[in-house]
């Protein structure tokens, strides 16, 4: 499996083993928050689904597309990844799923960025959101090790 962003040339690795794909799929599923693997790493900037892992919440009824960023904090990533859900919804999402969520990881010096991206607040789906999605700090302690090489 290939994240996005190991495909760029630029890899996310830990001071231990594993990628930082593996990382997110184990920092998700390790909630116990209801959140199971849909894919990981098979889509690329042209793939079907634009990102580098895929959740979909099983109580819930919403997808979460996950995109980790080995560049710096853009301005545009937000809308880019609200783009891409966009089109995900159209493509993949059931008439009786929930608008799906966006997460936006980045590595910075000081340590790793993620943002969370909720769809429009349409009830019932989006309150429920808050209560699962990770926090930033979660993420931090699940990702923190993570630095660039390659």
């Amino acid at each position: 499996m290939v994240a996005m962003a190991e495909k760029s040339g630029e890899f996310l690795v830990y001071e231990g083993t594993g990628t930082v794909v593996a990382r997110v799929q184990d920092l998700m599923q390790g909630l116990h928050r209801g959140f199971a693997l849909v894919d990981a790493g098979h889509a690329g900037e042209s793939g079907p689904c634009e990102c580098d892992v895929v959740f979909y919440h099983v109580r819930y009824r919403f997808y979460v597309l996950v995109r980790i960023a080995t560049h710096p904090e853009r301005r545009e990533d937000i809308a880019e990844l609200q783009d891409a859900v966009a089109r995900f919804d159209a493509r993949y999402a059931a008439p009786d799923d929930g608008p799906t969520a966006g997460m936006l990881i980045y590595r910075g010096e000081p340590g790793v960025a993620c943002h969370v991206v909720p769809p429009p607040l349409t009830p019932p789906f989006s309150p429920s959101y808050l209560r699962v999605m990770p926090t930033e700090q979660e993420v931090e302690r699940a990702l923190g090790g993570m630095r660039r090489c390659g």
